[in-house]
């Protein structure tokens, strides 16, 4: 039986994901060239995001840890959209990048299961 929330487990976890994301290609998009309106579903928003991170097709703890990776990468009071399909990445994620100081904007869940997460990278540090 293994504490999935153990330093020691989550460091494993977390390496085992980065490398998986470099034959994944996980990396976010940056908003700025236009390309996000196109995951936005063309919907009008008043939350313009910085940088996208499409986690569909991956379950817990991927997205979680992914996301929490993409926003030490961002500057301070940027804005991540990370787009989940997986429910419990929906639970999981505003609750642990609020626990890293990080702010929760939004959650807006569509009629075809996607999730998508707002969250303002923390000011200092």
């Amino acid at each position: 039986r293994f504490d999935f929330s153990s330093p020691h487990i989550f460091r494993m976890l977390d390496e085992a994901i980065t490398f998986m994301g470099e034959l994944k290609g996980f990396s976010p998009i940056v908003c700025s060239e236009g390309i996000c309106s196109y995951y936005l579903g063309g919907e009008l928003d008043e939350i313009e995001p910085d940088q996208l991170l499409d986690m569909r097709g991956e379950s817990c703890p991927v997205p979680d840890i992914q996301a929490r990776k993409t926003l030490r990468k961002m500057n301070p009071g940027e804005i991540l959209l990370v787009i989940v399909d997986y429910p419990l990445s929906g639970e999981r994620i505003p609750a642990s990048v609020q626990k890293e100081g990080h702010e929760f904007l939004k959650k807006v869940a569509d009629n075809y299961g996607d999730i998508k997460i707002y969250i303002r990278r923390r000011e200092n540090g």
